[in-house]
């Protein structure tokens, strides 16, 4: 049975049958763990908040960019890109 056919095989199909058949329900995208580990060692959730900071600093807010520094564990403060970003957030503060 062609497409055609499946649409109007029955004279009472709604039309909300034939946009069912067009355009089926999207599916659910798949769930992210914002634990799981990123490529820089980080967690995808520290991670996330490094590039935050970075996008305070280009913003002009460095206060902001080290409060979103002060988020992250002890473990990941030891990240070298956390620390490029911490050093240069500090030295626009002064």
């Amino acid at each position: 049975m062609n497409l055609i056919q499946k649409l109007f095989h029955r004279p009472t199909q709604t039309l909300c049958h034939v946009l069912e058949l067009l355009w089926p329900e999207p599916k659910p995208a798949p769930a992210i763990d914002l634990d799981q580990i990123s490529r820089e060692g980080l967690r995808l959730r520290e991670a996330i908040a490094v590039r935050s900071a970075e996008f305070w600093l280009v913003l002009g807010e460095p206060r902001l960019a080290l409060r979103e520094l002060e988020t992250l564990t002890e473990l990941a403060k030891q990240n070298a890109w956390v620390q490029q970003v911490q050093e240069l957030a500090v030295n626009l503060q002064q």
